[in-house]
């Protein structure tokens, strides 16, 4: 396996730390998209696990996240994140040419490659979205989003710093514990990337009838974090000759690192086996 970290320079000049996992010969390229307050770090093993099975993988660190420089959580908009998913595509493609290309998101991830296909109808195999932020299973107070509204609408660096709740992630122990203790791991975000999140899982929800590409969406029903629901109606209104919505009973958010994240992994890599 060939294992190789650079920087993706965005439009705006922001410099994104990037990194990407391949084999000899790639039969194919993943761009993944990680989510809030994570790094693509995290998803070695599941970059391992698709290079075993003859897919280069490329990833980067999103703004305000990981080893990308900048304040903690913070993103200027909702936009230049799109942008950047963009941005990373090329990238890969230019790496890895002549290759069927599929998008992977999770989380907040997840929501941005919904939004970002349905924006920007890219020419790709497909798109894999896990636990996607389209809704949060317990919204906040109306009140706190109103007031964060309005503050962040005058001071565009404003962020939030919430906590992160042990075992909330995988029923796995050890995954809350090490991303408690990851250096790169934040609960930081700014309003513009909360709101982008939010009111784009909302717009994603409202367009699922014209999604344009083959998708698997996959949710743990367990999920405390993003809702699961809201994964289902997504599914069940968009085009079902192209959509696979695979609900993974009694899975937490991370269905990736839950106990039984093989089959999981397994499950997306065939998936792409069959688009090809």
């Amino acid at each position: 396996m060939k294992h190789q970290e650079f920087i993706m320079t965005a439009a705006d000049k922001q410099e994104l730390f990037a990194q990407s996992w391949a084999p000899d010969t790639p039969t194919g390229l993943v761009c993944l998209v990680h989510g809030f307050g994570e790094h693509s770090g995290r998803y070695t093993h599941v970059a391992q696990a698709m290079v075993k099975a003859d897919y280069a993988v490329i990833a980067f660190d999103q703004r305000g996240h990981g080893r990308t420089a900048g304040k903690q959580g913070f993103t200027p908009s909702y936009n230049l994140s799109l942008h950047d998913i963009d941005k990373l595509i090329s990238e890969g493609q230019k790496r890895f040419p002549h290759l069927p290309t599929f998008l992977y998101g999770h989380s907040m991830g997840g929501g941005m490659v919904l939004n970002y296909t349905l924006r920007y109808k890219p020419k790709l195999q497909g798109v894999i979205a896990t636990s996607p932020w389209l809704r949060l299973t317990t919204p906040p107070p109306a009140a706190v989003t109103g007031i964060a509204r309005l503050i962040g609408s005058v001071w565009k660096g404003f962020t939030i710093t919430g906590k992160h709740e042990n075992g909330i992630l995988s029923r796995d122990p050890a995954v809350d514990e090490a991303h408690i203790a990851d250096p790169l791991t934040h609960s930081a975000i700014s309003a513009a990337l909360f709101f982008g999140a939010n009111d784009g899982g909302a717009w994603v929800l409202s367009q699922a009838a014209d999604f344009p590409l083959p998708l698997l969406l996959m949710h743990g029903d367990a999920d405390k974090l993003t809702s699961f629901a809201a994964s289902q109606e997504f599914a069940q209104n968009a085009p079902a000759a192209t959509t696979t919505f695979k609900a993974w009973l009694g899975y937490y958010h991370e269905t990736h690192n839950d106990i039984g994240k093989e089959e999981v992994i397994a499950t997306i890599i065939s998936w792409m086996n069959e688009q090809l």
